[in-house]
Order: C-alpha cells, then sequence, then structure tokens
C-alpha cells in the first residue's frame, strides 16, 4: 500500500479533538481512508492531551512538539528572510515537520492549508523527485502566509494543487506568472448530509436553550470574528426584532477560536451589546457531533460573513437541516446558493444592517421561508459531491497521478 504524509496547519489537533473546519475536513480524509483503505497515512499533528484516545488501522498520529533547537534555528531563519522576504516566516514546529519530511519514505505528502510549510517542503522537492506533492488550500489570500507570491514560488513544484471552490480556484490562477492552471482543481468541501438532514430532539435542544415552542429562532455558527459579521448581525437582530410583533430569539454558536477557553474581547463587546436581553442566547463552543441538534432547534440560518468566504461549510450544513438560509453574496457562497434557495444580501458597509434586518423580516413569512427551504433542498439533491461519504474517493481522484 503507498504511504501517504498529512501536514495539517498547526493551530487544532487532527482528528479534529478541537473542532475546526480544515481540521474536519482532515479527519473526513482519514475516516475514509480507514473504510476504503488505499495509504497508510502519517498525521503531523498539533500535540493535544484529547488525541490520545484516536485509533485508527490505517493511520498514525505523530504529535509535532518543537525543541529549543527548533525555536533558535526559527529565529535566526527569520533574521534572514526578513530581509529578503518580508512578511514570510519560519515556524519552529514547520522545521520539525520539515525534519520528518527529509527522514522519510512516502509516496504521496498532503499539505493542508499550511502555504509557507509547502513553500519550505518545496524547496527541497529536488531531493524527493518521486514524491507527488498535493497542497490543498482552504482559505483566500491573507496577505502574509498566503499571497500571490507564494503561490508563484509551489505552483512550479507542487503536482497537484488543491482549492475548495471555483471562486478559490479564480483566485489562485489569476495569481500564476505561468499558465499552469491545469494543475488548479477543485475539491468542494462537503458534509454528512445524513446527519444534519436527520437533526436531533428539536424540542429538547430548545428546551436546553430556553427556546419556547412559539419562539422564530435564527442561528448563527461560527467563529465570533469581525470578518464573521456576528456585530452587524446582532444590530441588525436588535433592530428587527424591536420593530416585530413575533417572539423572536437569535441564537449565536461558537467562540473566536474553536475548543478554547481564552476570553475573547470581540466576544466580550458583542455579549455587551446584547446585555439585558434574554432573546439572544450565546451557547459558546458546541461540538461537531452536536452541531445536526443545534441546528434542529433553528428556523433560519444566517450567514453575515463580511470576509470573501472561501467556501461555506454552514450554508450546507443549514441546507441539509432544512432551515432557511440569509446570507451575503460573499466569495463562494454564490455557488451553493441562489436567488431561489436563500434571502442573500449585498455585503455592503453602509447597509448590510438594513439588509440583514430586511432580510430577517422577510423570513418571518411562513410562505416565503418554506419556498427558500423547499429550493435549498432540491440544490441539495442536485449535488451529490457534497456529501462527505463521496469525498475520500473524490480527493483520491483529482490527486491520481493516471490524470
Amino acid at each position: 500500500m503507498k504511504t501517504m504524509l498529512m501536514i495539517p496547519p498547526q493551530f487544532l489537533p487532527v482528528p479534529a479533538v478541537r473542532g475546526g473546519a480544515v481540521e474536519e475536513l482532515c479527519t473526513r480524509l482519514i475516516e475514509g481512508n480507514e473504510t476504503s483503505p488505499r495509504y497508510d497515512i502519517t498525521v503531523l499533528s498539533k500535540p493535544d492531551d484529547a488525541l490520545e484516545g484516536a485509533r485508527y488501522c490505517h493511520t498514525n498520529i505523530v504529535p509535532i512538539q518543537a525543541t529549543r533547537i527548533h525555536r533558535v534555528l526559527a529565529r535566526i531563519i527569520n533574521k534572514i528572510v526578513f530581509l529578503t522576504h518580508r512578511g514570510q516566516y519560519v515556524t519552529p514546529e514547520a522545521l520539525k515537520i520539515l525534519v520528518l519530511v527529509l527522514r522519510g519514505r512516502h509516496d504521496v505528502i498532503l499539505v493542508e492549508n499550511d502555504m509557507l510549510a509547502c513553500n519550505m517542503i518545496s524547496g527541497f522537492k529536488w531531493l524527493k523527485k518521486r514524491v507527488r506533492l498535493i497542497y490543498h488550500m482552504h482559505n483566500d489570500y491573507d496577505g502574509s502566509s498566503k499571497t500571490p507570491a507564494l503561490v508563484r514560488d509551489i505552483m512550479p513544484h507542487v503536482d497537484v494543487f488543491l482549492v475548495i471552490s471555483e471562486y478559490l480556484r479564480s483566485q489562485v490562477v489569476s495569481a500564476e506568472a505561468v499558465d499552469m492552471s491545469d494543475k488548479v482543481k477543485v475539491l468542494d468541501n462537503a458534509i454528512d448530509i445524513k446527519a444534519f438532514k436527520q437533526g436531533g430532539d428539536r424540542e429538547r435542544w430548545r428546551r436546553e436553550f430556553g427556546i419556547d415552542s412559539r419562539d422564530m429562532t435564527f442561528v448563527y455558527s461560527g467563529r465570533i470574528t469581525p470578518e464573521k459579521g456576528v456585530r452587524e448581525l446582532i444590530e441588525a437582530y436588535i433592530r428587527m426584532a424591536n420593530a416585530s410583533d413575533c417572539s423572536t430569539k437569535l441564537l449565536i454558536v461558537g467562540k473566536s477560536w474553536f475548543g478554547t477557553d481564552d476570553v475573547d474581547p470581540y466576544a466580550e463587546e458583542l455579549k455587551a451589546l446584547s446585555a439585558g436581553r434574554d432573546d439572544i442566547i450565546f451557547t459558546g463552543f458546541v461540538q461537531h457531533e452536536d452541531m445536526p441538534g443545534v441546528l434542529s432547534a433553528a428556523d433560519v440560518a444566517v450567514i453575515p460573513s463580511r470576509w470573501k468566504e472561501p467556501f461555506g461549510l454552514v450554508v450546507l450544513e443549514a441546507m441539509a437541516a432544512g432551515l432557511a438560509i440569509i446570507a451575503t453574496r460573499s466569495g463562494a457562497i454564490p455557488e451553493i446558493v441562489s436567488n431561489e434557495s436563500a434571502f442573500l444580501i449585498n455585503n455592503e458597509d453602509d447597509t448590510i444592517v438594513d439588509d440583514l434586518a430586511a432580510a430577517m423580516h422577510t423570513a418571518l413569512d411562513s410562505e416565503k421561508r418554506m419556498q427558500k427551504i423547499h429550493d435549498a433542498q432540491l440544490t441539495l439533491t442536485q449535488h451529490p459531491e457534497y456529501d462527505v461519504h463521496g469525498y475520500f474517493d473524490r480527493f483520491c481522484d483529482l490527486i491520481d497521478e493516471r490524470k
């Protein structure tokens, strides 16, 4: 059997015991390989005590713990790099990973969303000519760790450059100095549609959050960060609720960073904005396996993203859960839903709060809401690529060296 080295970003552990969208999808690849083994996989993961219970037949989890030597070398290298490549840097963990890459014997090296690590590894590709190097990009350019310049650096050395949407593919292709667009392939993100369709005990989850049977419930699920538009959502909800005779609730599901207990100033600011209102509920971090149940407690999902969403997994989750969807036309979101299947609004600084409030008010109309839900369900059935049960097979087809 062929061997694969999987290198996730070193922010959260893999498998996804602390959540995280990229980490969840890495876990799906591992689980798919367990069901239909094609590789012996070694995963270089951020250390976490919860990983001790992770046991697989065809995957070995190796925690990456940088030593003092790695930290000293990283500081020296970064001082040199700063003089020639401002904005680029090397982490101690990346140096540890590079050592394992050079020592190992693998058929495939899969780098998940860490462009700096891929760039570093690609510089040594001449030592590993028979190894297929795959880069999987999950996020848009950020000005430092993901840039058009880095794409141009690594593109000649990778065998396949995976992206998660057509939007992201257009971003990558437009950055190339030479035409290597044939390497750039789309692997759509995917979810367990059946799990979200089955949902959970709606009444139990509503009782847990203090939601009355007559409450029309809106839900936001994701990171609590400025680029996700949570402040704008709360402001719009308050405006809508104050002007409506309907009994409503807003459920805010998530934290600033998945699975951590850190106090976050932005989240505290949002709670202050919501102070004194028992119709705005902050759940904190929710484990991924509980999300179908949490969504079953709601009626409408709101995705108020201010940044360009590279995909939008929460859109798929809401569709599968049978919720109506309000979303901004950001990044790849219009690839998944249209005006027929969702209440789409423009992402404009001076109108987004008004537009969100208006869309939420429109969603209170049961006939309009049910029509959107019907069309969203139809869209989901027309796109089998959104189902995670074929995700690993689609991944293998895209990286197959014969194609």
